[in-house]
């Protein structure tokens, strides 16, 4: 029952913070985004003390996000909102923002700006982006 009703309100989601006049600039944004927070999850590895442990680390968490978004999409298969593909759950990009923190203070926002440029471009919707934040901050748990 809770799996139906699940089905049925993701299945009735909108997506009011598409731009339709500027979707291709907020796609653009979404991706410089999660570059900006993987060069700085690098850089923060890269001056570790402990450099191989932390770059390990950093490779092992993208895999895990890589390897559940990609098995997640195939499975779910999911229309996005501009109905261009059914690989809309979850959102890979916020996933990769998420998991490439490297201080709370630059990371946060810029994760959330990954977000909403996924939702601006019309990419995904708001459960997408909240589910993919989700497993993009619990997969950094994996190696600290």
């Amino acid at each position: 029952m809770t799996a139906l009703v699940l089905v049925l309100l993701l299945a009735q989601e909108t997506q009011p913070a598409a731009w339709p006049a500027h979707r291709k600039a907020a796609d653009v944004a979404s991706g410089v985004l999660v570059g900006a927070n993987l060069a700085g999850a690098t850089v923060e590895a890269w001056r570790a003390p402990d450099r191989k442990h932390a770059l390990g680390c950093l490779a092992l968490r993208n895999a895990i996000v890589y390897g559940a978004t990609v098995t997640v999409k195939h499975t779910v298969s999911r229309w996005r909102p501009d109905r261009s593909d059914q690989m809309s759950f979850f959102s890979g990009h916020t996933a990769f923002a998420a998991v490439n923190q490297w201080t709370f203070s630059a990371s946060i926002p810029i994760t959330i700006g990954a977000g909403y440029g996924r939702a601006a471009a019309n990419r995904h919707y708001w459960t997408d982006i909240g589910v993919g934040a989700a497993v993009g901050f619990l997969s950094r748990k994996v190696c600290e």
